[in-house]
């Protein structure tokens, strides 16, 4: 059993079970016959990395003090043209969908066991996901990828953060 201390320094225990894929899809552009990207038509390679991490966690039947974690990840690359930066209106060329699950079993008051499963628990799922995006990138027959570690909890209180400005901005 693992332990650590939330931001608060409360101590938190907790077993990862099992991780495991639970889908996951690669959608090339087949306009172009070779690879993604080449460097004939590309400055550079943009990574557009869309997490749709909203967890999905539920108790398991029989074990209240073990939850199931879902984490959805995409990926998208898109060509950029030589001499501008990358957009949003850039052709994706090959797009990459996979689901983590995990299964854990967390100790703590209610308070703690949420901060776990929303926040904690995505961060250690999130490198099983990377790999397995690597492997699938490098399978398709592109250039292998490594995503760097993601801290959910920051992510949050960031997003919180904005939302906050904008409504301090929005009031004045």
């Amino acid at each position: 059993m693992k332990q650590y201390h939330d931001d608060q320094q409360r101590q938190i225990s907790y077993i990862l079970h099992s991780a495991m894929l639970t889908g996951a899809s690669v959608k090339r552009d087949e306009i172009n016959s070779g690879p993604p990207w080449g460097q004939d038509e590309v400055d550079k390679q943009s990574l557009n990395l869309s997490l749709k991490a909203t967890p999905v966690h539920a108790t398991l039947q029989n074990k209240p003090d073990h939850y199931m974690v879902k984490l959805p990840v995409t990926v998208e690359y898109r060509i950029v043209p030589k001499g501008r930066e990358a957009t949003l209106t850039d052709r994706v060329r090959m797009l990459v969908e996979v689901e983590y699950c995990g299964v854990f079993m967390v100790t703590g008051d209610s308070e703690q066991v949420n901060n776990f499963v929303t926040n904690t628990a995505p961060t250690l799922l999130f490198p099983y996901a990377g790999q397995t995006i690597n492997d699938l990138v490098a399978k398709a027959g592109c250039l292998p990828m490594f995503l760097p570690p993601i801290d959910f909890a920051a992510l949050k209180k960031q997003a919180s953060q904005l939302a906050e400005h904008e409504a301090n901005a929005t009031r004045q």
